[in-house]
Order: C-alpha cells, then sequence, then structure tokens
C-alpha cells in the first residue's frame, strides 16, 4: 500500500495546484468585454456611458476591465443609389437608400441629374420615411442611361440631411 502513496499525493497536489490557478483566473484578468476590444476590435467600440471612442485598444481594454460598458459604433449615415432595369432598356428605374439614420424619420431629398452636355439639372420634392433601423429606400423615377444626343453617360446624385451620395453612373 506505501507504493501508491506518493502517486496519490501527487494527484492530489497536482488537483490543488489546478483548483486555485482556476479560482486566481476566474476571480481576475480581463473580463469577456475586454477581450472585445484585441485584435483590432477597439475601433468598433464605444463606451455606452457616453458613446465615446477609444483612441486605442490599451485604453479600451482597461475601460472594459474596470466594469466599463462597450457597444458597437454607430456607423455614419450614408446615401446611395441603385438602378433596376426597366422595360425600355435604354433607361434603368432609379432607388435611394438611406443607411444609419435617425429611426422612424421623414427626410426631403435633393436630388441632382449630370447630364455631361447639357448640365445639372436638380429637382426637390421627393421623401423618404426611415424604419426602426434607421433604413429606408424610395423608387424615383426611371432615366436615360446614355444621352441619345451624344452618346455620353447620365449621372445621379442624392443629398439627405446634408448626407451626400456623389455622383454615380447610371447603370443597370
Amino acid at each position: 500500500m506505501h507504493r501508491f502513496t506518493w502517486p496519490v499525493v501527487a494527484v492530489a497536489v497536482t488537483m490543488a495546484v489546478a483548483l486555485s490557478v482556476g479560482v486566481a483566473s476566474a476571480s481576475g484578468g480581463n473580463s469577456a468585454n475586454a477581450k472585445l476590444c484585441q485584435q483590432g476590435g477597439w475601433m468598433n467600440l464605444v463606451r455606452t456611458e457616453d458613446g465615446s471612442g477609444f483612441n486605442d485598444q490599451g485604453e479600451c481594454v482597461s475601460h472594459a476591465a474596470e466594469g466599463g460598458n462597450l457597444s458597437q459604433a454607430q456607423a455614419p449615415p450614408s446615401v446611395s443609389v441603385s438602378y433596376t432595369p426597366n422595360v425600355d432598356p435604354r433607361f434603368c428605374n432609379v432607388t435611394v437608400n438611406l443607411a444609419y439614420f435617425a429611426a422612424n424619420t421623414l427626410y426631403s431629398l435633393s436630388v441632382t441629374v449630370r447630364n455631361p452636355i447639357h448640365g445639372d439639372f436638380s429637382f426637390s420634392g421627393f421623401e423618404v420615411t426611415t424604419g426602426n433601423s434607421g433604413a429606408g429606400s424610395v423608387g424615383l423615377f426611371s432615366l436615360r442611361k446614355i444621352d441619345p444626343e451624344f452618346g455620353e453617360p447620365n449621372s445621379i446624385g442624392v443629398t439627405a440631411d446634408g448626407v451626400s451620395s456623389g455622383f454615380q453612373q447610371v447603370i443597370c
């Protein structure tokens, strides 16, 4: 029986050390939130308390490890234009898409059609209401892809609440 005493003691000591290391790890170290800051994650996180971002990974880890709350950064509002084919192959249907705007809000659109030969034509009176997610879209009109007289492509730019899509060539 004395032959098995040392292995039993060795196993008992190993288990005691493993348990004490596990308890120390559980009570200290980085929180799960702090790990979200690693590998570039800090760039997409903000302090839930005030919405401010972080200058670097260390600042983010420190905030989270000290019990601070993190949330995903809100992307800036964006306006885009998409096109779908029309029954007439010379035209495209124009749709304006808003993303990351205030939820359930009505926005007025300023639309400019740019013809490289005849210049810019601006329109207003188009509106889109965002849903709960802050996104919304509205079909505007059909627009000729190419100026028939000179064969140059048309483009369109849309602005909503100061955010512009930039000019995008009509392609569908």
